[in-house]
């Protein structure tokens, strides 16, 4: 994806993710000058700006003691410096369009498909599955141990729109807060990004999705129930992004145990995958 031309695989379809200090700190122990780089990439959020409908904002503070707060960053903005961080391994060695298809975790034999669609037999001493909530890996191991395993999908999806910066080029709204639209059984969320937009999501029950058939139905919606949010996104905008970008599903996934005779784990959602508003995913990701 740090190819231009593979942005779009990551783009209107990501929440932003919000990293605290438990990713910071697991950076941090892997090399403090990737922690130091990571949080010149980053802005702070000290804490929640809620919308009400009359257009009236309060801010609430996340840690008014020791002021400890959760930080913005994109998506595609983190997995880049992942990468290039991970190209700098002599010992790393990178291998993209290959699929993982089958492994025999007791030989380590593992078996993965190019991009020429052609099967390749490698070997390993351990198989990390970081594969996320569909893992692969992980219906291997559960070939292998007696694995407690649950997925539990809710009756929300999401879908991603963005908030232009003003005409003189500023942020819209506060940068330093996490905006919440909360509207009962859904809300909208806006995140901020350095180039002074706002990433922002609608959490909404399916059945309410169903029932927005038009770009009117859009616009009267969003003038319902996010008015202010509306104005400041464009209503052109808001329906051009409403038709294009995708709906995702939201789920939860538990299991144990993660790991097989030492042989394979399992790490990030392919072991324990949460709903976005915890906002905890990625953090829980760095610490595995």
């Amino acid at each position: 994806i740090r190819l231009p031309e593979n942005k779009n695989l990551v783009e209107h379809r990501s929440i932003n993710l919000a990293i605290s200090e438990r990713g910071f700190s697991a950076l941090r122990r892997l090399d403090p000058k990737l922690e130091s780089y990571v949080k010149s990439l980053v802005i702070p959020m000290h804490g929640r700006m809620i919308h009400a409908l009359n257009g009236k904002q309060t801010s609430q503070a996340y840690d008014e003691v020791s002021k400890q707060h959760i930080n913005s960053v994109g998506r595609s903005t983190l997995i880049n410096v992942l990468l290039d961080t991970a190209s700098n391994y002599d010992l790393v060695t990178l291998h993209f369009n290959h699929n993982f298809v089958q492994a025999d975790l007791d030989s380590g034999r593992v078996v993965v498909r190019d991009n020429a669609r052609q099967n390749k037999e490698v070997t390993c001493d351990l198989v990390v599955g970081a594969d996320g909530a569909y893992s692969r890996v992980r219906q291997r191991m559960m070939g292998k141990v007696m694995m407690n395993y649950a997925q539990t999908y809710i009756e929300h999806g999401y879908c991603e729109f963005s908030m232009p910066p003003t005409d003189s080029g500023d942020y819209a709204i506060d940068p330093n807060h996490l905006h919440i639209w909360p509207r009962g059984s859904f809300m909208l969320i806006a995140l901020p990004n350095l180039a002074k937009s706002f990433t922002c999501t609608l959490f909404m029950p399916w059945k309410q999705f169903d029932q927005i058939k038009s770009s009117k139905d859009v616009v009267a919606f969003f003038s319902k129930y996010f008015p202010d949010a509306l104005q400041l996104m464009g209503p052109d905008n808001v329906c051009a992004e409403y038709t294009a970008n995708p709906k995702g599903f939201l789920m939860y996934i538990k299991c144990t145990p993660h790991t097989y005779k030492g042989r394979a784990v399992i790490l990030g959602d392919s072991a324990h995958a949460m709903v976005p508003f915890y906002g905890q995913g990625m953090n829980c990701g760095f610490e595995d």
